[in-house]
């Protein structure tokens, strides 16, 4: 009984691989007929490709001819245009300075005798201009001019200080001169005395400015000093200005003068700039014609080069969308080159990759023979064939696993299926025939 279900099992399970096998055998044709089909399309493309590129190339030459034509005839259009724009401009810039002209004379004119009277006015009236225009700046600013006397006020104040302080220093020596006869006669004692006597009253200082500050009398004309001397100073700003101002007007007369002498020269030249307007005219609509017949040979020739090169350029973009590709040209390998090298690779691992499936599917296909035999023969034949069967089974598994049989599952579960069916069946089919 024994005997017989492990027989059955075996032969269930040879008949599983040799299924399995021959769909994994169809699948094995069926890629190696594609993967030969898409080599020889991709080879196609390479080629032709390639073999577009050498015509560009070819034609290069005179693709750059033809677009200097284009660039030169663009140029000549160009400055025809300018050429044009440029006359009828002149000629209209004529007309205009003939009648600007005698405007600017007449303008030009009456500034520059308006300018004249009134510098003669301030050169010969100098002295009252300053003062009126000294007195006008300190209605319109007294803030400012308070605020300089406030800032020199002190400065005042310090000066009566030390007036009245050497006052005091000469009082106290007259007394002790006085007082003093014999030594008034020793100048070296004199000057120790003095000096003793300036420390003295130097010391008092913070106590005469006092007095002086309280002073409202000695205060009111220390202010009207001062005062006195801000609007000197002012007066002197003043007085400069006035006199940049009759300097620079002494400048522009003279180049008001010479405006009016440019203007009269501007009228002459004017007749002469509507003659060269006119003749620019005729010859920029002569050059635009030419410009345009040499535009339409340049971007013929253009046209067509510029096609092949864009549809070159399409074929080498789709080459680089082939990451392996992209890193060999990175590497500095010719696109071209390097689609051809990729298609050599991967038409390399694909056939390995079948050669390998192929080996581990053949091995189990002919393990499931032996093992059909092995089912249906007799000891000691069937151990021995049953033996070969498991083998086979065995290598085709170590063959599947190190060519990672996972990715075809069918063939990978008849072949383990088969290893553990052949396995049951060598151990245990000598047993029971015992």
């Amino acid at each position: 009984m024994v005997k017989k279900v492990f027989s059955i099992v075996l032969i269930l399970a040879c008949l599983f691989m040799l299924v399995a096998g021959a769909f994994g055998i169809k699948d094995i044709l069926q890629e190696k007929s594609d993967g030969e089909k898409n080599k020889a399309e991709t080879l196609e493309k390479l080629d032709t490709l390639k073999a577009g590129v050498a015509e560009l190339e070819k034609n290069r030459a005179a693709y750059e001819e033809g677009l200097k034509a284009y660039e030169d005839g663009t140029a000549e259009y160009e400055q025809g245009q300018k050429d044009l724009e440029a006359g009828e401009a002149d000629y209209e810039a004529g007309k205009i300075k003939i009648a600007n002209g005698k405007i600017a004379l007449a303008a030009g004119q009456k500034e520059y005798d308006t300018s004249l009277a009134q510098y003669n006015y301030t050169v010969n009236n100098r002295d009252a201009v300053i003062d009126q225009k000294t007195e006008e700046y300190i209605k319109a600013n007294p803030a400012v001019v308070n605020g300089l006397i406030e800032k020199n006020l002190d400065a005042g104040v310090e000066t009566a200080v030390k007036q009245q302080s050497e006052a005091m220093v000469q009082q106290e020596l007259a007394k002790f001169k006085e007082a003093n006869p014999e030594v008034a006669k020793d100048e070296a004692k004199m000057k120790a005395v003095e000096a003793q006597i300036r420390a003295s009253v130097e010391a008092q200082h913070d106590a005469i400015k006092a007095g002086v500050m309280a002073n409202d009398e000695a205060m009111a004309k220390i202010r009207a000093g001062v005062e006195a001397q801000v609007k000197a100073g002012i007066r002197e700003q003043v007085a400069a200005q006035v006199d940049a101002g009759i300097a620079d007007a002494k400048v522009k007369l003279a180049a008001g003068k010479a405006k009016l002498d440019k203007s009269k020269a501007e009228l002459r030249a004017g007749e002469a700039a509507l003659a060269a307007a006119e003749k620019q005219l005729a010859e920029g609509k002569d050059k635009l014609s030419a410009a345009e017949d040499q535009l339409a040979d340049g971007k013929t020739q253009l046209e067509t080069f510029e096609a092949g090169q864009k549809q070159i350029d399409a074929g080498y973009a789709t080459l680089m969308e082939n990451e392996k590709i992209a890193a060999k040209v990175e590497n500095g390998m010719d696109a071209l080159d390097a689609g051809y090298a990729v298609v050599d690779e991967e038409s390399e691992i694909t056939t390995a990759d079948l050669v390998g499936r192929a080996v581990y599917i053949g091995l189990g296909m002919l393990g499931a023979l032996f093992g059909l035999i092995a089912a249906f023969v007799k000891l000691p034949k069937c151990k021995v064939f049953g033996a070969i069967a498991l083998v086979l089974a065995v290598a085709g598994n170590v063959v599947g696993l190190i060519r990672t049989y996972s990715e075809q599952q069918l063939p990978m579960i008849a072949l383990i299926v088969l290893a553990v069916a052949a396995i049951l069946f060598f151990f245990t089919r000598g047993k029971a025939e015992a």
